[in-house]
């Protein structure tokens, strides 16, 4: 299957968060030296038949932590994901240029050669993925020559859509990653629409003690169970021996736009292990339609709606915007070849109106039209089209990307019969307003367990907040940042056991109805 041929839009570089590394002073020993359990788990979206569609998952010695400092990154290689297979894979990740790795949200985009940027590639074999999307250090300590002596990061490459995209944990060090230890203990998803094939990660449980451990049912313990489905489960209520691993998948299919958060719990003996799980929906609708006798209809209905499929929009060849339907896991190989390009000569966003257009790569010999629109799909194009657009609705944000759409149009190739109509959706909605933001977040403390209170958004249409706890300042975190709290329509959490002598920001944002996140409310926490 082919990926689609488009650069994706709307990814922005995120500041690092502002954060203090620990220096453990008693520790002398690079991290690619020390006995400490290195774990690694990297999900992939693309067709399994092929390399980059292949999970890794792997404890212990067959992870290789290659260089692991605060000034040049971390480096991890996995094993294949079975032997013989040539995909071993290698990810990477280096501050930016001049700076120490920080505890903290990056924005990544391997487009740009701006220094100030963290870097990250992903290789699977001897391809190399290019990466756009986010990395998030969880937790980073180092010895005083800068050596990591522990690291916890969680990645998300293509994080716009759920097809064609990576996203995984690497940890190093952390005091839990002993006995039955599983391979992701935090898993950020891409974006994926309402209704979506579940986008999958499986879970791999690794005994690395010297005795058997019962294992308890694995299950969705906190947020909404059809978020989350598990399946495959090879875990639950088995005797795992020493050495032997099992494993189940969860999957990701939200059931309501916006943020989604979850855990899931699985007793490994005597300990309970718990998985954080994130990930959003994208808001409105979504989807393409176009029918006709011409010659790229062939006089059949092409429908590409949201959930069944997910719409990626990246710049055209002449600057414009086209939008493009895929599926993940390769399931519908023609979805991706299907491509509606539209573009306003001159450039910048379409405007509100109806208008002549003609080809998308600029106006025809004695056209006069001021934007170019072209439709193919099924493996059929046209060289030459004239037609009408209609834009009824068009935003774009700072940055140029899209943000809301919907378009329609006449359309009709020049050198052969028949005529096309269709339309188009992009996150189209018409509740744009964000609910108003929680107030009076405060955190008390008693008998050793500190709550957290706030008051919920005073917006009608609210239903509930969202809130995290990010280890760090805080700065640039995502409603799917660090670690749940809760996501209720409740007022008070308490909040989970904190580490000694670390930083952390504790941040809640309302989410109404439809999706809409407000703005953030943070204060800081202590362990």
């Amino acid at each position: 299957m082919k990926r689609p041929s488009l650069t994706l839009l709307g990814v922005t570089a995120l500041a690092v968060l502002a954060a203090t590394v620990t220096p453990l002073a008693s520790a002398s020993t690079p991290a690619s030296a020390a006995t400490s359990t290195a774990v690694l788990s990297v999900s992939s979206t693309n067709d399994p038949g092929y390399p980059a569609g292949r999970q890794h998952a792997a404890v212990g010695r067959s992870v290789t932590v290659g260089v692991a400092t605060l000034s040049r990154g971390i480096t991890v290689v996995g094993p294949e994901s079975k032997s013989g297979a040539g995909d071993g894979i290698r990810i990477t990740v280096e501050p930016p240029q001049g700076k120490s790795l920080t505890v903290g949200r990056y924005g990544v985009d391997s487009r740009s050669q701006d220094p100030s940027l963290a870097r990250a590639e992903l290789v699977v074999g001897s391809v190399s993925q290019s990466f756009i999307g986010d990395v998030e250090v969880l937790d980073l300590a180092a010895d005083a020559a800068g050596a990591l002596t522990r690291f916890d990061v969680v990645f998300r490459n293509g994080t716009a859509t759920p097809s064609y995209a990576f996203f995984g944990q690497l940890r190093f060090g952390q005091p839990g990653d002993t006995g039955a230890v599983p391979t992701a203990t935090t898993i950020q998803y891409p974006d994926t629409p309402v209704g979506s094939v579940p986008v999958t990660t499986t879970e791999t449980i690794v005994n690395t003690g010297s005795a058997p451990v019962t294992m308890g049912a694995a299950a969705v313990t906190s947020g909404t169970s059809g978020d989350f489905p598990i399946t495959a489960d090879t875990c639950s209520r088995t005797t795992l021996a020493a050495g032997a691993k099992c494993t189940f998948t969860i999957g990701f299919t939200p059931t309501k736009a916006g943020p989604r958060a979850g855990v899931v719990s699985i007793a490994t003996g005597g300990v309970t292990r718990r998985i954080s799980l994130a990930g959003s929906a994208p808001l409105g609708t979504t989807g393409i339609t176009y029918r006709g006798d011409d010659y790229v209809s062939g006089g059949t209905t092409h429908a590409f709606p949201d959930g069944s499929f997910a719409t990626v929009v990246g710049r055209s060849s002449s600057d414009g915007y086209a939008f493009v339907p895929t599926r993940p896991y390769g399931l519908d190989s023609g979805a991706d070849t299907t491509r509606v390009e539209v573009v306003r000569y001159g450039g910048g966003p379409l405007q509100v109106g109806t208008f002549d257009t003609s080809e998308a790569t600029g106006p025809a010999e004695g056209s006069t039209a001021k934007y170019g629109l072209s439709v193919s799909g099924s493996g059929r194009g046209c060289g030459s089209y004239t037609g009408r657009l209609t834009v009824s609705s068009f935003a774009v944000d700072s940055t140029g990307a899209v943000t809301s759409a919907r378009l329609s149009w006449t359309l009709r190739c020049t050198f052969t019969p028949g005529t096309m109509t269709g339309s188009l959706s992009w996150r189209d909605r018409s509740d744009k307003t964000a609910p108003a933001a929680v107030t009076s977040l405060a955190i008390a403390t008693a008998s050793s367990t500190r709550t957290a209170t706030w008051r919920a958004s005073t917006s009608a249409d609210a239903v509930g907040t969202v809130v995290r706890l990010v280890p760090g300042a805080g700065v640039g975190a995502l409603p799917t940042s660090g670690l749940p709290v809760t996501s209720t329509g409740a007022t008070s959490a308490t909040l989970p056991a904190l580490t000694s002598g670390r930083q952390y920001t504790l941040i809640a944002w309302s989410v109404d109805s439809s999706g809409n996140v407000g703005a953030r409310t943070a204060t800081s926490v202590k362990g």
